[in-house]
Parts: C-alpha cells; sequence; structure tokens
C-alpha cells in the first residue's frame, strides 16, 4: 500500500561502520539548539547592512516592484491571482505570498526584503545544523556543517537578491520536509508521513527545483539502514512524492516555455546541452571548494575539449572516491549523490536562458558536498592526536575566511551598479554583462559611464555592425534604445538616430524603439521624421496620451512655433498636472517667446516635480540667474552638473553663475572641465550666452580671469 499504511516497518540496527548511523540519533537537545539559534542569530547579525540595499535592475523589478501582485498585497482578488500567475518564467505561488506580505509590512523599501531573506537563510542553516544531528552527525561536525552552509559565499546571491526568495523559502521547506521524513522513519507516524508530503508540496510551490528530494528520500531510506524494509515498498511510499515532483516538473517546463526561456535543440543540440552539463558539474565542485569568480551572471563561453576531458576526470575521481569510502564512511557517497541528483534540473540538459552555471543553483546540492566533507573529517579526527587538532584549526580558518568573503560578496548586492560591475570584472567578454552595467548606470543617469558600457555590449554582440539575418539575443534592441537615450543625453543625437534605428530593425514591433526613434529624431533633424516615428509607436500602444501631448509641444518647439508649443503643453497640463515634461516644455516655450519672468514658475515646477531631471535642473538654473536669484541659480545649476557631468552646457552655465557670485576659481575649474570634454561646444555656449543682456558682464568677468597671467 502507499503512503502511511504500510505495514513494513523499519527495526533499527546497529551501523557497522562509522557515518551516518544504523538507528535514530537521539532527539537534538539544548545545546544543539542553542548550536543552530546561535549560527543563525550571527548571521542575521553581520547582514544587518542588507537594511541599506536597493532593489536590483535584474528580475526584482518584474518580481516585485513592478508585479501588479506583489504592489496590490492581500486581497482576495490578489490571492486569486496569485495561483495562476507565471511570474518570468515561474509558478511559484508560495514565494509570490511571502513577497506581498513583505509588501504589506514594509511597502517597496528593498532593504526589509533583503532581510527577510537572510532571516529565511539563518533559519535554514539552524534547520540544517539539527537535521545532521537527527541523522547522527557529532554535535562538532553538526555545526561545522551548518557554519559552512550558512557562510558559504557562493550562497549570498540566494539571500542577497529579493527575486531569489524562492531559493531560501524553498529551502526552509525542503529541510523541514527532511525532518518531517526523519520523523516517519523513526516512529511510523501517520500524521509525520502527511507532514512530509505536505511541505513538499509547499517547497514545490516555492521554487519546484526541490522535485528531485522523492529520489533523496530513497538514497537516505536505502542507506546506512542494515534492516529495512524491501525496496519495493520504500518506492510505494514514496510514489505521491514522485507523483507530486512530476506535476511541478511539467508545470515548470509549461512556464518556461510561455516565457521563451527554454531552449531547444533548434538553438542548443544535445552535444552542446551535454558539454554545458559536465562543465556546470565541475564548476559547482571546484567553487564550492574555492569559492572565485562569484557573479550575478555566468555565460556559456565554450569549453575546450582538454579542459573537458578534465572536468570529466574530475568528476569520475570523486564517483570513484566515493564508492570507495562507501563502507568507512557512507555519508560521502549519500552526499555525492545529493549534489548530482538535486543539480539535475538546473545541469543545463534543459537549457533556460543565457546562463550556464549559476551561483544561486548551489544552494541545496552544496548540502550534500557539506554532509561528505565534514563526516569524512570526522572520520579522520576519531585518531585524535595532533591530526584531530590540525582538523579543527583548519576548519576554524575555513569558516572564517569563507565568512569574509560572503561578507565581501554581500556589499556587492547592495546596488546594481555594484553587481553588475563584478560580473563585468568576472566576465570581460560578456555582453550581456555589460548591458546590464549599462542599463544600472542609465538608472543613475551617470550617462557617460553608460555610453561606454551599452557600446561595449552592443560592440561586443555585433561584432560592431549590425548584420541582416545574424541570430541576435532579445535584450540587443533595447540596449539599442538605452544607447539611443543616453547619447541624445549626452548631446549627440546624431549618433542616437543610428541606435534607434538600429533597434527599429531588430525588433520592428516594439512601440518603445520607434517612440525613441521619434525622440532622436527630433533632437537630430526636425520634427517630420519624428512624427512618424511616433505615430507607429502610437499604433503599437507605446504612446499614452501624456506621452503624445508633450511630443506635440516638442514638435512644435523643434519648429519655432512658440506659442503653439506653449498652447499644446497647457491644454494638456489640464488632463496632466504632475508632468514635469510638460512643465519644463511650458516653460522652454515662454521663455524663447520674451518671457523669462512668466518661464521661471513653470521651470522649477518641473525641478520640483523631476528633480532627478538634469534638462529641469538646467532650465530652472538658467532662468533664476536671468531673474537675478544668484545663489539660487548656482545651487540648480550644481545639480545639473551632479545629475550629468558629462554634459558640457551646465557647467558653462555654472560658471557663468559662480563668477557673478565671486567665485571665479571654481567658474575657472568648470568652464576648463567643459572645454576638455567638448572644446568645440563650450565655445559655442559661451557665444550663446554673450547675446544674454543678463550674462554679457558676466562673461566679460570670465573670460578677464581666464587672460589673467599664469592660465
Amino acid at each position: 500500500m502507499v503512503g502511511p499504511q504500510s505495514r513494513h516497518r523499519f527495526t533499527p540496527g546497529r551501523a557497522a561502520r562509522p557515518g551516518i548511523p544504523a538507528e535514530p540519533s537521539p532527539p537534538a537537545d539544548a545545546v544543539d539548539v542553542w548550536i543552530a539559534t546561535g549560527i543563525a542569530a550571527l548571521v542575521f547579525l553581520l547582514r544587518l547592512p542588507g537594511l541599506g540595499h536597493g532593489f536590483v535592475l535584474l528580475d526584482d523589478l518584474a518580481y516585485v516592484v513592478e508585479n501588479p501582485i506583489v504592489r496590490d498585497g492581500w486581497s482576495l482578488e490578489t490571492l486569486r491571482r496569485s495561483l495562476t500567475a507565471i511570474v518570468v518564467g515561474n509558478w511559484h505561488p508560495l514565494t509570490l505570498w511571502s513577497h506581498m506580505t513583505d509588501v504589506e509590512l514594509w511597502g517597496l523599501k528593498a532593504g526589509p526584503h533583503v532581510m527577510t531573506n537572510v532571516a529565511l537563510h539563518a533559519l535554514a542553516a539552524a534547520l540544517f545544523v539539527l537535521l545532521f544531528r537527527r541523522y547522527g552527525l557529532g554535535r562538532g561536525p553538526s555545526g561545522l556543517a551548518g557554519a559552512l552552509f550558512a557562510f558559504h559565499p557562493v550562497h549570498v546571491e540566494s539571500y542577497a537578491w529579493v527575486s531569489e526568495r524562492k531559493d531560501v523559502l524553498s529551502a526552509v521547506l525542503f529541510l523541514a520536509t527532511l525532518h518531517a521524513w526523519g520523523r516517519w522513519t523513526e516512529r511510523r507516524s501517520r500524521g509525520a508521513w502527511a507532514l512530509a508530503l505536505g511541505l513538499f508540496g509547499l517547497a514545490l510551490a516555492a521554487k519546484p527545483m526541490v522535485v528531485t528530494l522523492p529520489a533523496l528520500l530513497l538514497v537516505l531510506d536505502l542507506w546506512p539502514r542494515r534492516d529495512r524494509p524491501p525496496l519495493r515498498a520504500l518506492v510505494l511510499e514514496k510514489l505521491p512524492f514522485f507523483l507530486l515532483s512530476a506535476a511541478a516538473s511539467v508545470t515548470a517546463v509549461h512556464a518556461q516555455r510561455a516565457l521563451g526561456a527554454l531552449r531547444g535543440a533548434d538553438v542548443t543540440s544535445v552535444a552542446e546541452r551535454l558539454e554545458v552539463a559536465l562543465a556546470g558539474y565541475s564548476w559547482y565542485l571546484r567553487t564550492w571548494f574555492l569559492p572565485r569568480g562569484l557573479a550575478v551572471f555566468h555565460p556559456w563561453e565554450g569549453r575546450a575539449g582538454v579542459a573537458l576531458a578534465a572536468d570529466a576526470a574530475l568528476l569520475v575521481l570523486v564517483s570513484v572516491l566515493a564508492w570507495r569510502l562507501r563502507r568507512a564512511v557512507p555519508a560521502v557517497l549519500v552526499g555525492w549523490l545529493w549534489f548530482l541528483g538535486m543539480l539535475v534540473p538546473v545541469s543545463g540538459l534543459a537549457q533556460v536562458g543565457l546562463q550556464a552555471v549559476s551561483d544561486r543553483y548551489l544552494y541545496l546540492p552544496a548540502m550534500g558536498l557539506v554532509l561528505g566533507v565534514v563526516s569524512a573529517g570526522a572520520r579522520l579526527g576519531e585518531r585524535g592526536g595532533p591530526l584531530r587538532k590540525l582538523l579543527v584549526l583548519a576548519a576554524a580558518l575555513w569558516v572564517l575566511s569563507l565568512a569574509a568573503l560572503s561578507q565581501w560578496q554581500f556589499a556587492r548586492w547592495s546596488s546594481s551598479v555594484e553587481l553588475f560591475t563584478q560580473a563585468v570584472a568576472v566576465h570581460p567578454r560578456s555582453a550581456f554583462a555589460h548591458y546590464l552595467l549599462g542599463l544600472a548606470q542609465v538608472e543613475r543617469k551617470d550617462w557617460g559611464a553608460a555610453g561606454k558600457s551599452l557600446g561595449r555590449a552592443i560592440e561586443l554582440q555585433t561584432g560592431g555592425e549590425l548584420r541582416r539575418g545574424a541570430k541576435v539575443e532579445t535584450w540587443l534592441a533595447p540596449a539599442n534604445v538605452e544607447m539611443s537615450r543616453t547619447l541624445r543625453a549626452l548631446g549627440r543625437p546624431g549618433e542616437a538616430v543610428r541606435n534607434a534605428e538600429a533597434a527599429v530593425t531588430l525588433a520592428p514591433a516594439d512601440g518603445s524603439a520607434w517612440l525613441e526613434l521619434g525622440d532622436a529624431r527630433l533632437a537630430s533633424s526636425g520634427p517630420e521624421g519624428a512624427e512618424k516615428a511616433w505615430r507607429r509607436a502610437a499604433d503599437l500602444g507605446a504612446l499614452d496620451e501624456e506621452g503624445a501631448g508633450l511630443r506635440q509641444a516638442r514638435a512644435a518647439l523643434a519648429r519655432a512655433d512658440v506659442e503653439g508649443a506653449a498652447r499644446l503643453a497647457r491644454a494638456a497640463l489640464g488632463r496632466f498636472p504632475s508632468s514635469a515634461g510638460l512643465w519644463q516644455a511650458l516653460s522652454v516655450a515662454l521663455a524663447r517667446s520674451g518671457r523669462p519672468a512668466e518661464a521661471l514658475e513653470p521651470a522649477l515646477t518641473a525641478a520640483r516635480l523631476d528633480p532627478s531631471s538634469p534638462e529641469a535642473r538646467l532650465n530652472a538654473g538658467i532662468l533664476l540667474a536671468v531673474a537675478g536669484r544668484g545663489r539660487e541659480s548656482a545651487d540648480e545649476l550644481a545639480a545639473a552638473v551632479r545629475l550629468n557631468p558629462e554634459a558640457v552646457e551646465p557647467r558653462v552655465q555654472l560658471a557663468l553663475s559662480l563668477v557673478a557670485l565671486g567665485r571665479r576659481a571654481e567658474a575657472v575649474r568648470q568652464l576648463e572641465e567643459a572645454r576638455r570634454i567638448d572644446g568645440r561646444r563650450a565655445n559655442d555656449y559661451l557665444e550663446t550666452a554673450a547675446s544674454l543682456p543678463h550674462a554679457t558682464d558676466t562673461l566679460e568677468r570670465l573670460l578677464r580671469t581666464l587672460r589673467e597671467p599664469g592660465r
């Protein structure tokens, strides 16, 4: 019969060899609980800087920040939608519920979301300690196992990344399932069997990577007992677990196919997948023992034949070693099978996305490596004497070094720029890593750095040119869109048009690409070509009413129809009074029509509504200078320089403002920096300033300062 009705009962027997004993160990006592609690508390305290972390651009927006189910918090409607939602190729309602709970408690402050992950990781570490005590490891080895799991830097990605809530949540439920199953094997209690099955179902609803758990239960059941029920009975009692795994696997494949992340034989051949799997297993094993080159993204860059042969030799060597130790230290073989089996869903045999391996994929499989290594060390330590002391010292140094590395790695997750800078350092030839870094720099409005990163990404991906019919990644069109935006911010609209046109070529059905093409054409050559691109963007649903009103006003400005631009901006502001762009357009229209005093208030409103806009701060600064409000002008212009340090005009205008305030040395530094960035454009802006009445005297003073001896 299936499940708890099985009539076979396990009769404990003594283990003939060291390792996990044949009979269940006594329940964890207070000391074991204190050790587990201490490790968990230390993890949490060391990761408190996570309160200052932000969401990262990769997946956090889709999972949390822009996910309407999560943002809306708890309600009957969001509960209903969460049960069928597929988010970034994953069906995991339990994970969504945990994110929804965080939003109810903390809103969209990233730090507390990170610390929830940390708390779950700490709980997993505590359960890990107690699990190994349940299965018979000594108190010291169990504590060491928990510390190795808790502080290993390869696990940082799983709890530092808000999107990986599914990792730590499923791990807690995975370990709880193993505890409940251990209870079942000890007592044959129907309640323990049902609890194990229920916890396993919840773990699958958090992340389907635990699908291989039923096979792991068989490994733990078949060994180390000497007296055990027949194999058929052991399989039958796990049949519901296997059925749940099968259902979760089908659901996971469907979700990945819906996203388009599951790559078929037309993209990656069976031979390539086997190579990825072989190299991946070797990478995971080597990285656990020597955690170097960690990054949020590891692309498949190919593997030479000699390297693949070395990978295969390493895996065969460890397998042979584990088999030969099966009697002396049977936990080594169990741990090795744990590692191999838990990695199967992410081994690369079914290729998902662009990555070959991921740090987070080692979260559950590494538990098997910990079991094997710690058990082997405990066996050696039984010899006593200097060897035992040496092993204890080595273990302590190992844990301390891992803790220091993990602390450093955790800090890399403080921001997207930090995170993707590390990815580029690890994989300098990865186009996608450069693209991610460029996106993060665009978010910061660090346009100069963003232009270099995005340009490098496009160059690496296309070889410097866009070849028709070439197979390209889906991110390349958005990369060209962001590059166009960046070039416009840097005052290079002609170059921006080329990238926008490339984006349209790559993704002709992408409305955002057409929208950017229109904006770039407007900045480069005027409204005619721009309006055609905007109409196409509107047809594709990428241009809303507010955006259309703003672009109509900007087009009128480009045609020198300042009165029409002011009229269009006011009409749109009647419907969208919080649009900083419309206030900015109105201000520019009024200023160009010779009404700078009237233009000041709209300019200040635009700067207040969007303080991160360098254009709004620049416009406000210029109009404040015209109004004779020098100190306020300098503050706004300094903000514009900070927001866009590679732009020339804000520095020239700031130099004029500083001279008017008597701060000539600072003014000269700003003008010299503007000339270093682009001397021709700096001179053009100075000539333009010479025609403005409010700046004539100031400009003369600045020029006199530049002509002073020694300059």
